[in-house]
């Protein structure tokens, strides 16, 4: 809960602020970063590793797309993730409906 919280504030700042940053890595960065107290919250091994792992995964995605703007100046919109393809998902469909009206 704590961490979720601070990432709260962090994406309130940045929004109030207009510190842009590209819509699916900030999705994917804080995504990844939400929940993740939960890794000490699991009260047993194997869950406690799963939740390590999922975070971890998301991580190194996040870290793929970033390495992509670096190095190329545009982020690399091949990198999936389920995160990601929900929120394209829902932003497509945002798109479709803002177009009926």
């Amino acid at each position: 809960a704590f961490l979720s919280e601070i990432i709260s504030v962090i994406a309130e700042v940045a929004d109030s602020e207009s510190f842009l940053l590209d819509d699916e890595i900030t999705t994917q960065a804080f995504g990844a970063f939400i929940g993740a107290d939960e890794v000490f919250e699991a009260h047993d091994e194997e869950n406690r590793q799963a939740e390590i792992d999922s975070f971890r995964r998301e991580v190194r995605i996040t870290y793929k797309m970033i390495a992509s703007v670096r190095d190329t100046g545009k982020l690399d919109r091949t990198i999936r993730s389920p995160m990601l393809d929900y929120y394209r998902k829902l932003k497509q469909e945002q798109e479709e409906e803002d177009q009926i009206c």
